[in-house]
């Protein structure tokens, strides 16, 4: 799979890319290069692998911020409107997005969690200070858009919304898997 690279020559002054790649809708991977600062994206960041900007970099889109697998900054990862991924979100600092932040396994942030409409998703979520779900200041949210529907809180105080806690997904990796452990095989199966 293709991995494209953003470097400091693909941003203009004020830290919007400008590259020639058109990354509103990359067949791959994303990465930034450095220490690049707040990188900002004039429509959708999108990628159909990860998207991964390591420490000292953050991830701005006047749109929405979308990969097939994870997203991942080093500081903060910020939307207008939506954030998803079909793996994990993390960022050592903030999530927020105007609209919703969905992901299929894990949400963490070292700071605080903020979305205009739900957060969504199926494993853990977890936040070293705040959380808000259907937080908008320009209509009243709907119950569905105040909704904090995860598998499991793990850390985080939840300041605006309501928390729904579905269960973590059954690993099925070991069901009737045989193991051998000195020489002896056993069956493992799930609790």
């Amino acid at each position: 799979m293709n991995t494209f690279v953003i470097k400091k020559e693909h941003l203009n002054t004020e830290n919007y890319y400008i590259g020639k790649e058109d990354l509103s809708n990359y067949k791959g991977n994303i990465e930034s290069n450095g220490h690049l600062g707040i990188i900002k994206f004039y429509n959708t960041l999108k990628a159909t692998g990860y998207i991964n900007f390591g420490f000292g970099s953050s991830i701005q889109a006047d749109e929405n911020i979308q990969a097939g697998w994870s997203i991942k900054a080093g500081w903060s990862i910020q939307a207008d409107e939506n954030i998803q991924a079909g793996g994990s979100i993390q960022a050592d600092e903030n999530i927020q997005a105007g609209g919703n932040i969905q992901a299929d396994r894990n949400i963490k942030a070292g700071e605080n969690i903020q979305a205009g409409e739900s957060i969504i998703c199926k494993g853990d979520l977890s936040s070293k200070l705040r959380i808000f779900a259907g937080l908008t200041t320009w209509k009243l949210p709907t119950r569905e858009e105040m909704q904090i529907k995860v598998g499991k809180l793990v850390e985080g105080k939840i300041c605006y919304g309501e928390l729904i806690e579905t269960g973590l997904p059954k690993e099925d990796c070991c069901e009737n898997k045989i193991v051998e452990i000195d020489g002896k095989k056993y069956q493992l199966k799930a609790l």
